[in-house]
């Protein structure tokens, strides 16, 4: 990619996430990663009124590079992520509502009865609260990253991580739909659970067909 398809990739991810009510006005942030270079949406302008000419550009130590606007504010959460993961080259951070109700409930996205749910994800964890927007809120990025692609910020929203934007937007808007299908179930009386053995199956589906174990 050169330095002008990664804005534009940043841009349309920040688009989406706007369109799809997965952040408010200036709510969320959107990065991609590409050689050496951090391309990442200003703090405090609205997802829907970027352009690329908006994209601040820093290096992998967080020193601005290109932009007269400023990063966000969760710049050190998405140089973490590519700290912890140079397979990852996009971070997508949103509020959509039904994901982030279970963040700030401090409770992990988890089922024994869905089985897209358990196939493709088993559980999105949540990384220990650390204050937005400083040095705290990277400390448990790691270890939720070690088991999934997507995962949740206690008393805060979501993070969905990929190998391109529109990998890690549609990893954000999957988490958002299955917190918001959960949801919706416990309120019209709950789960009818696999059983053991079908719930085995599913895991042994997801190991050999995904590469993915379960998540602790």
């Amino acid at each position: 990619m050169n330095p002008q398809q990664c804005r534009e990739a940043v841009v349309y991810a920040a688009h989406k996430i706007y369109e799809r009510q997965m952040v408010n006005t200036n709510e969320g942030n959107v990065s991609v990663c590409y050689d050496g270079r951090v391309y990442i949406t200003p703090s405090q302008v609205c997802k829907e009124l970027l352009t690329p000419e908006m994209i601040v550009v820093t290096d992998l130590e967080g020193k601005q590079l290109e932009g007269t606007g400023k990063a966000s504010s969760e710049l050190l959460l998405h140089l973490e992520v590519y700290r912890c993961r140079p397979d990852v080259h996009s971070v997508v951070h949103t509020h959509s509502p039904f994901a982030t109700a279970f963040a700030i409930a401090r409770k992990p996205i988890e089922t024994k009865a869905y089985t897209e749910m358990i196939y493709f994800y088993d559980k999105i964890p949540v990384a220990a609260y650390g204050a937005p927007g400083t040095p705290a809120i990277t400390a448990d990025v790691g270890r939720v990253l070690k088991m999934s692609d997507v995962f949740l910020l206690a008393n805060h929203g979501a993070v969905a991580v990929g190998k391109d934007a529109t990998d890690a937007y549609l990893k954000a808007e999957s988490m958002e739909s299955l917190a918001k299908t959960l949801t919706i179930n416990r309120i019209i009386g709950g789960e009818a659970p696999l059983s053991d053995e079908e719930l085995e199956f599913m895991y042994r589906q997801r190991k050999e067909k995904l590469g993915l174990g379960r998540v602790e």
